[in-house]
């Protein structure tokens, strides 16, 4: 039997996919501060990404060798009895812990009101309105480098080669989550999350320096080594600097800033790899030869990407952090 795949539908359905999810995230985030001790807060954002990194790591193995023996509608199946499972756990935990009664607002807003009041409390506070903008520039320049990582991995290999840096890449996520949640940053989190940006911008220019597997690999597990730092840190700063009664529109908020321009990035990085850098390089021999002594040949219209990618999320970072409202952010 021939399973037909409709590149509408795979459409529509992630687009309701990627609508949940940031609603779950929404409310993951506001009721962390009603579950965990502030102290712990940190330790627990660290534990999630433990989760989410085991999961990114045997999930794809388990499909994998489901994949022949069930087929695609078994795995589908597979998916929503996890689903149904989760769904009987969560049930059963009483509502009462997810919200702070002495604070609920019980009048009724509507969602322009929600969203406004989560804005201007991001205003008011000059360090967080950095930070979000910071977020969503540093965002667009990640996924526009991070969408090339399967042309150019197998433009230089093949499907091994692809698992090897998917591996390092779960291997990565999984080792930082580890790191911060049992033993943290020393620095205050504003240049916790400095420190972070850099190394981050450091690891995509050594995925381009070279038309090599080795600093693709070495590159992938330097930059998921320090994601989940960044976003636990991230996310713990923002609901310390949050009050209770507005996690939910704040997070919402910046959450809509930060990640409205990554569609940007997706669209813009296509025709910049295949079109704009090659014929960038063509119209101008002097430049390509200056480029190709510093990069060497091969797949330059990928890993220059990369490394301008990085280049800027350097550039950005020292930019943003020389702002002494975010650098000593607490």
């Amino acid at each position: 039997m021939i399973e037909r795949f409709d590149f509408g539908i795979i459409c529509a359905f992630n687009f309701v996919n990627a609508t949940a999810n940031m609603l779950d995230n929404n409310a993951y985030q506001a009721s962390l501060s009603t579950l965990v001790n502030e102290n712990d807060i940190k330790k627990a954002g660290g534990m999630n990404q433990i989760i989410d990194s085991i999961s990114g790591i045997i999930a794809p193995v388990c499909a994998g060798i489901l994949y022949y023996p069930v087929g695609l509608k078994g795995l589908l199946i597979i998916d929503l009895c996890t689903f149904l499972i989760a769904m009987l756990i969560f049930i059963r935990v009483p509502a009462y812990v997810f919200s702070d009664s002495d604070k609920e607002q019980m009048e009724h807003e509507n969602i322009f009101e929600n969203i406004s009041a989560g804005f201007r409390f991001i205003f008011s506070i000059r360090g967080l309105t950095l930070l979000m903008i910071f977020f969503a520039i540093f965002n667009f320049l990640i996924n526009v480098s991070d969408s090339l990582t399967e042309p150019l991995v197998l433009s230089l290999g093949n499907s091994f080669d692809m698992g090897l840096v998917k591996m390092a890449g779960g291997v990565g996520i999984f080792l930082g989550s580890l790191f911060v949640a049992e033993k943290g940053m020393k620095y205050s989190y504003g240049r916790s999350i400095f420190i972070s940006a850099i190394v981050t911008g450091v690891s995509l220019c050594v995925m381009g320096i070279r038309n090599n597997i080795c600093f693709v690999i070495s590159g992938e597990f330097v930059f998921l080594f320090v994601t989940p730092i960044v976003n636990t840190l991230a996310g713990t700063l923002w609901i310390l600097k949050t009050p209770k009664e507005l996690q939910g529109r704040v997070y919402a908020a910046r959450s809509m800033v930060a990640k409205c321009i990554i569609p940007l990035s997706y669209l813009l990085v296509g025709p910049m790899a295949d079109s704009w850098i090659p014929t960038f390089l063509q119209k101008h021999p002097n430049v390509c030869r200056a480029i190709q002594t510093v990069l060497k040949e091969g797949n330059l219209n990928y890993r220059l990407v990369y490394v301008m990618a990085g280049m800027a999320a350097i550039i950005f970072a020292s930019l943003f952090f020389s702002q002494k409202e975010l650098r000593h952010i607490k």
